[in-house]
C-alpha cells in the first residue's frame, strides 16, 4: 500500500541518523507537517519508532 509523503520522509529521517540530529530534524518536521500525521507514522512503524518519537515529543 502507498504511504503519505510525510511517512517516507519520517522513515528516512529516523534511519541511521545520530539521535542528536534526528531530534532536531524531527522537530522541524513536526513544524512542517501536522502532528496527527506524525502520530500516524508512529503507530504504523510499531514500538521501536513509537519509543523514539515519544522521547522527542514527550
Amino acid at each position: 500500500s502507498k504511504h503519505a509523503p510525510e511517512y517516507n520522509i519520517l522513515q528516512q529521517i529516523l534511519m541511521g541518523k545520530p539521535k542528536r540530529i534526528t531530534v532536531r530534524i524531527l522537530r522541524l518536521y513536526m513544524i512542517q507537517f501536522s502532528v496527527s500525521n506524525v502520530f500516524w507514522c508512529m503507530f504504523a512503524q510499531g514500538d521501536k519508532l513509537q519509543t523514539q518519537i515519544k522521547a522527542v515529543i514527550g
